[in-house]
Order: C-alpha cells, then structure tokens, then sequence
C-alpha cells in the first residue's frame, strides 16, 4: 500500500507544475471560469510554445517536486496508518481506504494551492471549498474508527463543533491579518489566504489551529531571511507549517 501510495503521488505531484502555470493564466480562477476558458482562451497555445522552450528546466523541476512532495505524503501515511493500527484491534477494509483517500485528496488540493500562489499569488476558491469537504470527509471516518479522547486528535480536530469553531476562528484571524497588513501591503493578505486558513481551522480544530499559525509565522521569518524576499506566497508557507505540524505530532505519537 505504500509503495503504490508513493508511485500514485508521484505520477499526480508531477503534473501540478504544469498545471498550475496553465491556470494562473486563466485568471479569474474560479471553477466555471476556468472551464470556460479553458476550451475558447487562446493564451494556452501561447503556453505551449512556453512549455517547449522550457521543456527540459520545467521536466526536472517537476521530477524533484513530485520526488519530494511524494516522500513527504508517504511519510505521513505510514505514521498515520502505524499509529491508527496501534489503537484498533481489527480496521475494516473500506474505513482503511477511505480514510488514506481522503486525506491524500487533502495533501494534493493543498500542494496545488502552494504550486498555485507560489507563480500567481492566487488561491482559486475552486480548491479551498473541496479542502473544507474532503476535510470533514477524513473526520468522518477517523472518528468513526477511533474514539474522542485518543492522542491522534491533538493533531486534528475531534468533532464537528471543533471544526466549526476553527474554520471561524481561522476566518476571524485571516481577516484581522488582512485588516492590519492592507495599508502597507494592499495585496499581501488576500482572500485566498483567509479561506485557506478557515479551511485548515477546520481540519485542525480550533484548539489546533494556533500552532499551525506559529509555525507558520516562524517559517515566514525564516524563509524571506534565507531568501531575502519581503514577499512570499502563503499558501506556500502554510503548505510548509501543515507538513511540519503533522509529521512532528505523528512522530510523537508514534
């Protein structure tokens, strides 16, 4: 199961270079824009005479990006499948796939909003809706399976009131970032960022969420120091913070 996991994310990660460039180019990013202009925009012909100049630089890019983005979800679904085993004597066999779908759709909506923000600055509200659903999806079944009150949910949330509570108090947070920023940095802190992170208050819970902002905030200052860049997508920085906040807590779980 995990080698396959490995080989699946791969092939997805891989595109998402590609992807991403196509559509911050279709500007405005929501779901029935992009359908639209996919098939009647012409700037996509231009983009493949891009891709063609840059087909080798794109290619290995893309390779490291899937090689590492694929070892990191591997990592996580192996500690997360070691750690639920340890807390159940039998796991049926449709709970067991379903719970490491739905968080594999979670990983790879939010590594598209990092490949996304990371060249537009942008995160289209066509990935942050379905990373609010799949969010509850994986609650579901991680609840149905091991009871309120176990360590696992330390790192995620434990009910659907949590959940709530954090997709508001994430909201509430975006908007006061936004507020203190937009004077400064009018485009800084924008409405994808605030969605973003009321949808991963929502995975995380509200007495959750606060540590993935921390992390989040010391991986700023760390990353535009080693960078020296005063600007850097969020979405990327969050990517960053999730993957630190998960993993370390999985590996004291575990």
């Amino acid at each position: 199961m995990i080698l396959l996991n490995f080989i699946l994310m791969f092939l997805l990660s891989f595109t998402f270079p590609f992807l991403s460039r196509y559509i911050v180019k279709l500007y405005p990013c929501t779901l029935p824009m992009l359908l639209n202009t996919s098939f009647k925009n012409k700037k996509y012909k231009n983009l493949k005479t891009k891709y063609k100049k840059l087909k080798n630089k794109l290619f290995f890019y893309s390779f490291n990006f899937a090689l590492i983005s694929s070892l990191i979800n591997t990592l996580i679904i192996y500690l997360l499948h070691t750690i639920i085993l340890s807390n159940i004597l039998v796991l049926n066999i449709y709970d067991n796939y379903m719970i490491y779908l739905t968080f594999n759709v979670l990983y790879l909506l939010f590594l598209f909003m990092f490949e996304i923000d990371k060249n537009g600055y942008i995160i289209p509200d066509f990935l942050t809706f379905p990373f609010v659903l799949f969010s509850i999806l994986f609650l579901s079944f991680l609840l149905k399976i091991i009871p309120d009150g176990n360590l696992i949910f330390n790192i995620f949330s434990s009910s659907i009131l949590i959940s709530a509570l954090g997709g508001i108090y994430g909201y509430a947070i975006g908007v006061l970032i936004s507020s203190i920023t937009y004077k400064k940095y009018p485009e800084g802190f924008g409405g994808g960022d605030i969605k973003l992170l009321s949808s991963l208050g929502v995975l995380f819970g509200i007495n959750n969420l606060y540590k993935v902002i921390l992390i989040s905030i010391i991986s700023f200052v760390v990353l535009s120091y080693a960078f020296k860049q005063r600007y850097l997508p969020y979405a990327s920085v969050l990517f960053l913070s999730f993957v630190i906040f998960v993993i370390s807590n999985l590996l004291i779980l575990k």
